[in-house]
């Protein structure tokens, strides 16, 4: 019996350990792929490591990126003395597996299979393999979120769980892409809505001051960093891509079709649970659908 509990113990750590090893073996296939974007956070963490600043070139800053957490992160292996390419391509993989972690610690007592066959689709899926080592924050984007969600859930249950790790890691968003502030809006909304929904006392001034102080502190200090150091409110990448439209916003909607498409039918599924968990399990349904929804909405815009 002894020996059998303690199996049932490792279990979840044995579960994590096979999925991040297929995961790694996924990433290999598309190796030595690496996203021409990245090479702008390379070039910014190049120059600022041989003491230039966050800049590209000599002359008037311009801000050419838009994911300040992941350059730093990258530039500080640099700094360690970590080849820049090799450095994104480790904290890629790294982040990916902590989001694997995420999921297995949060759904570890949901049953086995299901979460098997939810991790199967995770690591099999081509975008996270690609992105893995493709240089870019998207992996850590994956693990803040995925680690974002159940915190979330938790505050809805029982509004004195950990709040300031949720809003830390909110703040941690909203450096690291610009729709970081999006999934923190959309935290403070479920949270207020499944209380509603299941008829739990909405939660405290206070407690929601809180779980703002990290993004509002994050979002504006790189906003004041912005201006003063830039001279503008919003990054450059903003100003030369974004041009909102009915036409862009229609081929916005197709781009995020497409993307459901390739991963279908599993994706068509899991939109289809979106859209009935919230009746089921608001505490759950209601910061998944909130959550994915508005960041469809929100790529389709820009």
């Amino acid at each position: 019996m002894a020996t059998k509990e303690a199996f049932g113990a490792c279990m979840p750590g044995l579960l994590w350990a096979g999925f991040f090893g297929f995961l790694c073996l996924h990433a290999w296939q598309y190796y030595p792929f690496i996203a021409d974007d990245a090479l702008i956070s390379f070039r910014y963490a190049e120059r600022l490591l041989d003491g230039h600043g966050l800049t590209w070139t000599e002359g008037r800053p311009v801000e050419g990126y838009s994911n300040l957490l992941w350059l730093l992160l990258v530039a500080g292996l640099g700094w360690l003395g970590v080849d820049l390419i090799a450095a994104s391509r480790l904290l890629g993989v790294l982040c990916m597996g902590a989001a694997l972690f995420a999921l297995v610690r949060r759904h570890r007592k949901d049953g086995l299979l299901p979460l098997a066959l939810a991790l199967l689709f995770f690591v099999s899926a081509t975008p996270i393999a690609v992105w893995s080592i493709g240089g870019l924050e998207q992996p850590l984007y994956a693990a803040l979120l995925a680690f974002v969600i159940p915190l979330t859930v938790r505050v809805i249950e029982a509004p004195r769980q950990p709040l300031f790790t949720l809003s830390l890691l909110l703040g941690a968003m909203c450096i690291t892409r610009p729709d970081g502030p999006l999934f923190t809006a959309a935290a403070l909304f479920s949270i207020y809505a499944a209380r509603l929904a299941t008829r739990k006392p909405a939660l405290p001034l206070p407690s929601a001051l809180l779980l703002l102080s990290m993004p509002v502190l994050c979002y504006g200090g790189q906003t004041v960093f912005r201006l003063l150091y830039y001279g503008e409110w919003v990054p450059n990448t903003a100003l030369a891509k974004v041009s909102p439209s009915v036409h862009h916003f229609i081929e916005g909607a197709k781009y995020v079709g497409g993307g459901m498409q390739l991963l279908s039918p599993l994706s068509w599924f899991a939109a289809l649970l979106l859209l009935i968990l919230p009746f089921a399990r608001p505490a759950l349904g209601i910061p998944l659908l909130t959550m994915g929804a508005l960041w469809a909405l929100y790529v389709s815009f820009i």
